[in-house]
């Protein structure tokens, strides 16, 4: 059995509310946006406002050995869009 984690310390330092499961938008969020990994339940959803909250997320589940899924939805504006690099 995985030993209790510390949640509430990621949660303490993220900007959005971090989803547990049970939680009101836990079930909501977790589906994929396909049926192939629909049997996937994340322990958490930590849904990041910033740069800094990818770093903290990353750190915590290294510090924990704990599997990464990322998800996202990047909405440029038509300038970013036209950078390259």
């Amino acid at each position: 059995m995985r030993r209790s984690l510390p949640w509430q310390q990621l949660s303490r330092s993220i900007t959005r509310p971090l989803l547990l499961g049970g939680e009101e938008q836990f079930d909501r969020l977790r589906r994929p946006a396909t049926n192939r990994s629909q049997t996937v339940r994340p322990q958490a959803i930590a849904r990041c406002a910033s740069p800094t909250d990818v770093v903290q997320v990353i750190n915590f589940c290294r510090r924990y050995g704990l599997e990464i899924a990322v998800r996202g939805l990047a909405i440029l504006s038509p300038a970013t869009r036209a950078q390259q690099g």
